[in-house]
């Protein structure tokens, strides 16, 4: 009798480690490019208007979709802030498994998220970053590029753009075409690129020299030209 005791225990826990399966796991590694090259902070590039090196890059990324063959969609995680500091950023997800065709993002944050303020979540690895929060107007910046530019290489006139507002929209929503598959224990990498130079250099780029700054309300005109431009840079390879 004991010995069937211990074949039966043996048996269940034979079945119960069979019936276990790792998660499947998704990253999604962010890799900005300028062009065919790696995006690099403190580095001068030539734009439509002159010349600029940025000192900082940051965007929010919300409500990240997958998209199903069959155009079923599987939201994976709801924001996620980009500090870029010259190396690739990696967001870690667990969808469900199956067979998908694209990822849907937002560039920026809804209205409900745009709402939360660090001082209520300073620990958040999302909404807690202060620096990229208008305390007066309470609102996060979507999008966040500074450093300097000028009309030769030789750089003193600073730039920024603030893009971050609900009245004036610049949440843009983009949608990136690629067939993956996803299942139980493998772990799958995407590789997402965005081409900045496309914002400054491209058929409808900004240039840098007569439109340099925005905090979005004082210069809608640019804040929408620049959400507009980021949402056509995306690519997966």
């Amino acid at each position: 009798m004991r010995r069937s005791s211990v074949y039966i225990v043996a048996a269940l826990i034979v079945l119960l480690t069979s019936c276990h399966k790792d998660p499947a796991t998704l990253q999604i590694r962010f890799t900005p490019k300028w062009g065919a090259d790696d995006f690099k902070l403190h580095t001068t590039y030539a734009t439509l208007g002159g010349y600029m090196n940025f000192s900082s890059f940051d965007m929010y990324l919300s409500h990240i979709t997958l998209i199903k063959n069959d155009n079923s969609e599987v939201e994976v995680d709801s924001a996620v802030l980009i500090s870029y500091n010259d190396n690739a950023i990696t967001i870690n997800l667990t969808p469900a498994k199956g067979d998908y065709k694209s990822i849907k993002f937002g560039i920026g944050l809804d209205s409900a998220q745009n709402k939360i303020s660090p001082a209520d979540r300073p620990n958040d690895p999302v909404y807690g970053n202060s620096l990229l929060y208008w305390d007066a107007a309470r609102l996060h910046l979507f999008l966040h590029m500074e450093g300097l530019s000028g009309n030769t290489s030789n750089l003193g006139d600073p730039f920024f753009y603030h893009e971050g507002n609900d009245s004036i929209n610049t949440l843009r929503t983009t949608t990136v075409s690629k067939s993956f598959s996803v299942s139980d224990g493998q772990s799958t990498v995407l590789n997402l690129q965005g081409d900045i130079s496309k914002v400054f250099t491209g058929a409808n780029a900004v240039n840098v020299t007569t439109n340099p700054t925005t905090h979005t309300r004082d210069n809608p005109q640019t804040a929408t030209l620049v959400a507009n431009a980021f949402s056509q840079i995306f690519s997966i390879q």
